[in-house]
């Protein structure tokens, strides 16, 4: 039997589909797809995540986006590696999207980035606390793991033009704030037990 898909699983396990194709994805899965099963498992382990966050949750429109670019096979950037250092590339930034013109300005007037990284994804959320200064929420995840114990206590620094701005150390869950920054554009690096992660020219703006 042939997968549906990892948009169509998505559908399937936010209760969105029809009772013919949400009984032919359970019966696909139960028929014994391995795949499909983990990808299943994998989007119920985010949404709870995503649920116990009580900082700042995104949209439910960014928060889609970002798990179907994350999803069953998806084109890696490619990430530039020198001595044990990684660049992140930038995959979804939400005010490049064509399509935010129907959206409701509630949910844009926060920015969304989400960067890649070999196997570490760096979610963020840029939130604009007065006129000139915003507060920055992000989490560090790594592909296939569920535990959190590579993205634990890492050690992150914001710099701009070579001078230290901010520093902090993720959460048990790899959640990290860095609160009150200038709105400008900075280096993120961040020190992983395998490499030194660097966002560079990061923008802080949230419109």
């Amino acid at each position: 039997m042939e997968c549906p898909g990892f948009e169509r699983l998505i559908d399937y396990c936010d209760g969105l589909l029809g009772d013919p194709d949400a009984q032919f994805i359970a019966t696909h899965i139960a028929s014994g797809c391995r795949q499909c099963a983990e990808d299943c498992r994998w989007y119920d382990r985010m949404r709870a995540l995503a649920a116990r966050d009580v900082s700042l949750a995104p949209p439910p429109w960014v928060l889609k986006r970002a798990l179907k670019l994350l999803g069953r096979n998806p084109a890696r950037p490619t990430a530039v590696k020198s001595t044990g250092r990684l660049v992140a590339s930038l995959i979804f930034d939400s005010l490049s999207q064509p399509d935010l013109a129907g959206v409701r300005l509630a949910e844009i007037s926060n920015r969304q980035l989400l960067y890649r990284a070999g196997d570490y994804s760096i979610d963020m959320q840029i939130v604009l606390s007065d006129k000139t200064n915003a507060d920055l929420f992000g989490q560090i995840l790594r592909e296939n793991e569920s535990r959190f114990e590579s993205v634990a206590g890492l050690p992150l620094g914001l710099s701009r033009e070579g001078m230290a701005v901010r520093s902090t150390h993720s959460n048990e869950v790899g959640e990290f704030t860095i609160s009150g920054v200038k709105c400008d554009e900075y280096e993120l690096v961040i020190e992983t037990r395998e490499a030194v992660l660097i966002i560079p020219r990061m923008p802080i703006t949230p419109h």
